[in-house]
């Protein structure tokens, strides 16, 4: 069986040849002494032991030494490993091929180093494409596309020429799903202590439940205009109010970054803006960019088995792999 792997820090995803995909795993990892956690166990820590946490090693993967807190001995590289191997053995059983899906900005050493990390974790590695590529075969777009993504620490945007290929990667290293998830966190506290006294940055137990609690919020307001927010300590229920326009304003400055990035790539006459799922859960991220560009915002799911398949052609063929 062949599985696909979309290897983005913000979120792995095993794609299976059969049946349904696991929830993406993050690229986190908790460090506590010897032992390392990483992927959605590390999440469910990340606020718990923010001091243990390190979110970049997938971004940074390389060989050299992370350094205090984490130890001389270990390596961004090494995090890495744990967190494919973790996914490896919940989504690995009866799978005889790999195709790894990433961003089209890894030089040839880091995709080299990737490949290395990823078979010494048991991976059967035998493809890798370029998933912004792959996720506009069959989207029937005549002309180039422009599409974007938001990883933990950075935004991606790729210019797609018809084909389809990759004419261009520009990358911003101001905002990425981090400081937007802080952002809203720090709203959503102020929230909490101005209407009930109640803050939930004082522990560090309701600061993960409000950490925890993000992602059905945005889910939420994508689609509809308020929600409700209710967080339990010391046997007492707070609850707040939230609203889309809220989240949206206290997002403004690093949308605004997302905007000069898309603007910079007008001049090549885009037909269309594609937006993966991570950055189509930024609410009124989408329609902000489809106004300002004019262009038809197009959001997708996640890639798919076959579209990986197909673009899985010759230059990663199992002989280059291995030479």
């Amino acid at each position: 069986m062949r599985l696909a792997l979309e290897l983005a820090d913000a979120g792995l995803l095993a794609l299976p040849e059969e049946g349904e995909a696991a929830a993406p795993s993050p690229g986190l990892a908790v460090v506590d002494g010897e032992t390392i956690t990483g992927g959605r166990a590390a999440a469910a820590r990340a606020r718990l032991t923010p001091r243990r946490l390190h979110s970049r090693f997938w971004l940074d993967i390389s060989t050299e030494a992370l350094g205090r807190p984490f130890g001389r001995h270990l390596r961004s590289a090494d995090l890495a490993w744990t967190h494919l191997n973790e996914l490896w053995r919940e989504a690995g059983h009866g799978v005889t091929s790999v195709i790894l899906a990433l961003s089209g900005e890894h030089s040839e050493a880091r995709l080299g180093l990737i490949l290395g990390v990823a078979r010494s974790a048991g991976l059967p590695v035998d493809g890798m494409v370029d998933a912004a590529v792959a996720s506009s075969v069959g989207q029937s777009l005549d002309g180039p596309v422009l599409h974007l993504d938001l990883e933990l620490h950075r935004t991606v945007l790729t210019l797609l020429e018809p084909g389809p290929r990759r004419r261009k990667v520009v990358i911003s290293d101001r905002v990425g799903l981090v400081r937007l998830h802080d952002a809203w966190l720090r709203l959503m506290a102020g929230l909490f202590l101005k209407t009930t006294r109640f803050d939930p940055f004082h522990s560090a137990a309701s600061e993960q439940d409000l950490y925890d609690r993000l992602p059905p919020i945005l889910h939420t307001l994508r689609r509809g205009p308020s929600t409700t927010v209710s967080l339990r300590a010391e046997n007492n229920v707070f609850t707040v109010d939230l609203t889309r326009d809220q989240v949206v304003a206290a997002a403004d400055t690093r949308y605004v970054e997302i905007d000069a990035l898309v603007r910079s790539a007008i001049a090549h006459r885009p037909v269309a803006l594609l937006l993966t799922a991570r950055a189509a859960s930024a609410p009124g991220l989408a329609d902000r960019l489809a106004d300002l560009t004019d262009l038809e915002a197009v959001s997708y799911t996640h890639l798919t088995l076959p579209t990986i398949n197909g673009e899985c052609r010759s230059r990663w063929s199992r002989e280059q792999l291995d030479g």
